[in-house]
């Protein structure tokens, strides 16, 4: 997803593309409160690892609570996912499909 394109939607239940992030100390307490009122992402993808934003996924798993894997992808490969039904299996892979309809 776009940020500029997604202001307005909801990333529940969605694989997110995350090709950057700012880094603020904030982002673990918004993604562990997204993962505890269950409206978390279905996943993570990532450019690079983000401490600070993995910190609330680890917090939200060592709480007991259903955390969405995170995975790494380089961000040159992001926009081949634009458009499709993504997910992401047990075991950090990524497969791709039409959307319905």
């Amino acid at each position: 997803m776009c940020a500029t394109r997604s202001l307005a939607q909801s990333v529940t239940g969605r694989v997110l593309f995350l090709p950057g992030t700012i880094g603020s100390s904030s982002a673990s307490a918004v993604l562990l409160e997204l993962v505890r009122a269950e409206l978390a992402p279905a996943a993570l993808v990532l450019d690079q690892p983000d401490a600070v934003l993995l910190l609330g996924l680890i917090v939200a798993r060592e709480m007991g609570w259903r955390a969405p894997p995170a995975i790494s992808l380089p961000r040159a490969y992001h926009p081949l996912y634009s458009g499709l039904a993504v997910a992401v299996s047990a075991e950090g892979m990524l497969s791709a499909a039409p959307l319905p309809g």
